[in-house]
């Protein structure tokens, strides 16, 4: 459930309603730092959508140096391929 802040604000504003409950949370958060000290229900959802964990960050990293390996892997196959089809 969205925090009486963004509650309020998506009244206001009907035409952020294409906007995420998230991004706008992390978009106000960043705008009004003020509005996170009144808004306990925010601020920890602000918190959450934005802290930096070593665990999060450690698995961004292996997914990505995992896709990159795929990708290298498969020029190399399709490089050797290639060159064993000119020996023949």
């Amino acid at each position: 459930m969205p925090s009486p802040t963004l509650e309020k604000i998506r009244k206001q504003f009907p035409d952020l309603d294409n906007i995420s409950d998230n991004e706008l949370t992390v978009r106000i958060g960043n705008k009004y730092p003020k509005l996170l000290e009144k808004d306990n229900q925010l601020a920890s959802e602000f918190t959450d959508l934005t802290e930096f964990t070593v665990g999060g960050a450690a698995s961004q990293v292996y997914q990505k140096t995992t896709k990159v390996r795929q990708c290298c892997l498969a020029r190399l196959v399709g490089v050797l391929l290639k060159v064993l089809l000119l020996q023949y």
